[in-house]
């Protein structure tokens, strides 16, 4: 059984990433297993990865390197005892150490199986920097410099228009911190680079057999202390407005609600990174397989809000899940913009209502 650890700090890419791959292994016939680990009360990222039709073992509300590491533990030895996949992609929160993951799931391992693990860095969120400095953002991000230093794959998820001289000298810098690792560069969103990055780390020869545990010092349950986590989970009645009607409403509320959570984060708390992903959905697609529902995700406060999935159409009641998970802001704070903007979108949804029916 081949491991693969997709590693990355909040909102990179890392779940853009898994389904491509998994996509791709799919189709290779190779079976597949999955484990998503979120903090959140609610899986929102295990919502997405069904409705594109992906099977996957949950582990939510808490950290598998630190409060949930034995449910990890379990899961892996489960997973291989019942599926034995071929390729089991992990998927850690984004606030996890990667060496630390590699380490707990050490003792679940045989000599056949290898573990690798993946970092995604958004060069988008380095390139907001006022002076592109990438040393100076690797500096105030421990868990990168970290993550750089142990992982075995690095790829620096960049957008379609990027100044090449710029993304070099940030380049250059990662891989010197990373000990001279080279750095695989593309938009995770191109399925024709992901396959041929599926490519490039298909041989990778090294990570093999039984890891040794972390360190003492890296087993860290304090990690955690300033990241503000908050779950909101709303249901509402989209009544009998006709099906298009509603879902072109909908969608464009829950933009507009995103945008704004994202731009009061940015303005409470500059120095704030993390990602607010919403799902609206049926009531029971939380324990459903292949739901539609509407993703939507923002990662880079106070900008663009990314968009994926569709309504359900037809459906009498609708779920609307909201997970923020913010470093470097005060959860009190983060709470009441949450809780603010999502009762402001109902209640302009039930404008809405009240309009169409006079």
């Amino acid at each position: 059984m081949k491991i693969m650890i997709l590693s990355g700090f909040l909102g990179s890419g890392k779940t853009t990433l898994l389904i491509a791959l998994a996509g791709i292994y799919a189709k290779k016939g190779l079976k597949t297993a999955i484990i998503e680990n979120e903090i959140g009360e609610i899986p929102v990222d295990s919502m997405l990865l069904k409705s594109e039709g992906l099977s996957v073992r949950e582990l939510f509300a808490g950290c598998i390197c630190c409060s949930i590491r034995q449910d990890l533990s379990a899961a892996v030895k489960e997973i291989k005892q019942t599926v034995n996949p071929d390729i089991l992609l992990i998927e850690p929160t984004g606030v996890a150490a990667p060496d630390i993951v590699t380490g707990i799931i050490g003792d679940c391992l045989s000599d056949d199986d290898s573990v690798e693990t993946l970092l995604v860095v958004d060069y988008r969120r380095i390139e907001a920097d006022a002076d592109v400095n990438p040393q100076k953002y690797i500096l105030k991000l421990p868990f990168l410099a970290r993550s750089l230093q142990v992982c075995d794959h690095i790829l620096m998820n960049i957008p379609e228009k990027v100044d090449r001289d710029t993304l070099k000298s940030v380049v250059d810098v990662f891989s010197q911190t990373a000990g001279g690792k080279s750095i695989s560069v593309l938009d995770v969103r191109n399925q024709e680079r992901v396959r041929e990055f599926a490519r490039e780390i298909e041989n990778y020869s090294g990570g093999g057999g039984v890891l040794n545990p972390a360190p003492a010092i890296l087993n860290d349950r304090n990690h955690l202390e300033n990241t503000a986590v908050v779950t909101v989970f709303s249901t509402f009645i989209p009544q009998k407005v006709s099906a298009f009607k509603s879902s072109i409403t909908i969608n464009h509320l829950a933009e507009t609600m995103m945008m704004k959570i994202g731009s009061q984060v940015k303005m409470l708390a500059p120095k704030a990174i993390g990602h607010i992903k919403a799902y609206i959905t049926s009531p029971g697609a939380v324990e459903a397989e292949n739901e539609d529902g509407l993703f939507l995700n923002v990662v880079r406060f106070g900008d663009e809000v990314i968009i994926q999935g569709d309504l359900p159409q037809g459906e009498e009641l609708l779920t609307l899940v909201v997970n923020a998970i913010v470093c470097n802001m005060q959860k009190s704070n983060l709470e009441e913009i949450i809780h603010d903007h999502t009762a402001q979108f109902l209640r302009l949804f039930k404008s809405h209502l009240g309009a169409c029916r006079t």
